[in-house]
């Protein structure tokens, strides 16, 4: 059966999401926090989840939401208010990035790791917030932080490694010599809530070596959960309903 460990993302964004997470883990459910350091709740995430030494502590590296760490004027990642620009803008200039654009993620992206450090935290993985490590110039610098800093692991980036039962691309083979401690396969219950629980647990329990399942916790009220934030409580409150029932089942097959 598949090892599986589960990651706990977007912490960092609000109070409300980190304390869901820290739940999940004192209750045995999640392994790993994913930190976005560029909001103002990080510190209080650090603070929560540091008292927890078998919690491992990441960063989820962001270029979309929030304000940049890193903002000066003519700044090529955000609004003139320092705000991350949209998605789309920032896949159609990663697509054909200039010097200053590659400049720019590569320090607002360190930026963001250093949080960490310095807090005297070693990452101990990274992700990407809408998975933007998929598009092959952001993909190079998360690499290289990730070398520089001496990560771990980073999050699967290939189609052909994401878990979901409807990817035709999928493939299920893998290396004698992968290492069983870094993730094989990425899998996302925000594209699956669809599914059965049992359905799911019994596909990522298939599936050879190791799945990262990548959850988004939330309380059902949060006053501290930014207005602008793409992912509302209501629907991540929902995520952590079709959660515990795939976990209840994962535990069946154990």
């Amino acid at each position: 059966m598949a090892r599986l460990i589960v990651t706990c993302d977007d912490c960092g964004l609000s109070e409300g999401i980190n304390h869901a997470a820290l739940n999940l883990h004192r209750r045995g459910m999640a392994h790993h926090a994913s930190v976005m350091t560029n909001f103002p709740a990080a510190r209080h995430a650090l603070d929560l989840f540091r008292a927890e030494p078998n919690f491992q502590i990441g960063a989820h590296l962001n270029l979309t939401e929030g304000r940049a760490r890193t903002f000066l004027e003519n700044f090529p990642l955000t609004f003139a208010n320092g705000y991350f620009l949209p998605y789309a803008r920032l896949v159609v200039r990663a697509l054909a990035p200039t010097e200053n654009f590659l400049r720019a993620v590569e320090n607002e992206l360190d930026a963001q790791i250093r949080v960490l450090t310095a807090a005297t935290i070693q990452p101990a993985h990274l992700s990407t917030h809408m998975h933007f490590h998929l598009l092959p110039s952001l993909r190079e610098i998360v690499f290289k932080l990730a070398r520089e800093y001496r990560v771990p692991w980073v999050r699967e980036y290939r189609v052909s490694r994401t878990a979901l039962p409807f990817n035709p691309f999928l493939q299920t083979q893998i290396a004698e010599s992968s290492n069983r401690q870094i993730p094989d396969y990425v899998a996302a219950l925000y594209y699956q809530m669809n599914y059965s629980p049992r359905a799911q647990a019994e596909f990522c329990a298939r599936l050879p070596g190791t799945v990262e399942l990548a959850v988004h916790p939330s309380l059902a009220r949060d006053e501290t959960f930014p207005a602008f934030a793409s992912y509302p409580p209501r629907e991540r409150v929902r995520e952590m309903e079709c959660f515990n029932r795939f976990w209840q089942e994962w535990q069946k097959r154990d």
